[in-house]
């Protein structure tokens, strides 16, 4: 009788234990959200535009290797790569100010507002891909 119960209740309990194992598989987050926050934080968190272009460079052939699985995915993925791609030009024109137009103000001004115009862009691509995945985004570098 002890070892029909055992067998029994064996069962029930390693089906429980994959039951509970394969609930948690479907909870993690997909790549895109993974490489959506990197994004954020590179943004945030790096202060060299040099580096930060590299950096997102990095994230967005991550971004565009990425494979969405639903309609809000796939809407959320163009929209990243248009924020991404956004700060990216945005970056180009803050190097550019800084490092070539040293004495010629109307040059400067166009690559100053060139900069602030293409990073306020891609934030809100990248603060509508994030509301897309039930990510908040939040303020990046004060766009």
């Amino acid at each position: 009788m002890i070892r029909l119960l055992r067998r029994r209740y064996g069962k029930v309990i390693g089906s429980v234990i994959a039951a509970a194992a394969l609930a948690g598989c479907g909870g993690s987050q997909s790549s895109l959200e993974q490489h959506l926050k990197q994004a954020a934080a590179q943004i945030r968190t790096t202060p060299e535009p040099r580096a930060l272009h590299t950096k997102l460079e990095r994230t967005l052939v991550a971004v565009r290797a990425d494979r969405p699985r639903s309609a809000a995915e796939r809407r959320a993925k163009r929209l990243a790569i248009a924020g991404v791609r956004a700060w990216l030009r945005g970056l180009e024109s803050q190097i550019a100010f800084v490092e070539n137009d040293s004495g010629n103000l109307p040059v400067a001004t166009r690559d100053a507002k060139r900069a602030y115009h293409a990073r306020l862009v891609g934030a809100n691509f990248l603060r509508r891909a994030g509301d897309l995945l039930g990510i908040h985004i939040g303020m990046l570098s004060g766009f």
